[in-house]
């Protein structure tokens, strides 16, 4: 081999070695990872409210960079139009202490009132002998009210487990109660856990809809899609072991309550974004999907876009448009 044989083979190798290194420098496994898992995890999110007709959410941490999405399962609804009180999956309910219970002003057709009724008067549905009642991993509960009279009343208790309460201040009360263990290692109930938004929370006179959400992060009160309290907590909940109840208490709820909405948690991912890696500031705290899939509008307005920061001016947008597809 000559001396301008070898120095032509060593330029050809220099000259592929240099075009290879400057390919791989342009694919930036990292930063690629970084975007797959967040668009991955909102995708599942997205699909699973489509599969279930439930909300799904995705919660993203700015300061820790985790994201959690979690998944939820429609396993009760009730509208209250006839005395039999249908509710999805066979879960009918009865009135006691009162007879119908029932008024023709509701949310969507007629709704439940209490007006008039004697202390005690409630609605009551078995959902302790059906197993998908289980709350131990999160549930999100809606109803829709429309208070006549600010007063402090229990609005639903889901056996041992939840309770649900208006303050006479036009404000709400959320408690649920943890699953814990005795010195023994068996399950008892615990201490609880609350949360409790202003007074005027509320509107006389207008409908109020109304959701609790649970999901071993935070028990949250939402009034129209608005947050209005949040308390963290990552506790599983007590058994279910007595009925749904609405009304029941000394004093009762005044006004309508209308489109009963039980969900429970079937399952959440957990990721956390690679080390260099951060959340925008404008990237929102949570990504809510509505039952069939798109955004839910009384949370987001318009598309969603989350921001990933990789330093050095270099930022990747992953967007959510209003029917939930990512892209």
């Amino acid at each position: 081999m000559t001396l301008i044989e070898l120095m032509l083979v060593m330029g050809l190798i220099a000259v592929m070695m240099g075009m290879g290194l400057g390919a791989f420098a342009t694919l930036d496994p990292g930063r690629r990872a970084a975007v797959g898992q967040v668009t991955s995890l909102l995708r599942t999110a997205h699909n699973t409210s489509v599969a279930l007709g439930a909300p799904a959410r995705v919660t993203l941490d700015r300061k820790t960079g985790e994201i959690v999405t979690v998944g939820m399962r429609v396993v009760g609804t009730w509208h209250f139009e006839d005395e039999a009180l249908h509710g999805s999956d066979g879960i009918d309910g009865v009135f006691l202490g009162a007879g119908s219970l029932l008024d023709d002003d509701g949310f969507m057709g007629r709704g439940l009132s209490f007006d008039g009724a004697p202390a005690g008067a409630r609605a009551e549905f078995p959902v302790q002998d059906d197993p998908a009642f289980e709350l131990t991993d999160g549930f999100s509960l809606e109803i829709s009210y429309r208070p006549k009279r600010m007063v402090a009343a229990q609005l639903i208790e889901i056996g041992d487990a939840f309770q649900l309460q208006a303050t006479s201040g036009g404000g709400l009360s959320a408690i649920l109660y943890r699953r814990e263990m005795d010195a023994l290692g068996q399950p008892r109930r615990g201490a609880r856990v609350a949360v409790q938004t202003a007074s005027g929370a509320l509107r006389p006179d207008q409908w109020n809809h109304v959701r609790c959400v649970y999901d071993r992060r935070a028990l949250r009160l939402l009034v129209n899609g608005v947050p209005l309290g949040s308390t963290a907590s990552d506790v599983p909940v007590w058994n279910v072991e007595g009925p749904l109840v609405v009304g029941g208490g000394s004093t009762l709820p005044s006004g309508v309550m209308d489109r009963l909405v039980l969900s429970v948690v079937v399952g959440s991912e957990r990721g956390i974004l690679p080390l260099g890696v951060n959340f925008t500031p404008q990237t929102p705290a949570s990504v809510e999907f509505m039952a069939g899939g798109g955004l839910d509008p009384r949370v987001h307005q318009g598309p969603v876009e989350v921001g990933l920061d990789f330093g050095e001016g270099r930022i990747e947008i992953v967007r959510v448009n209003v029917y939930g597809t990512v892209e």
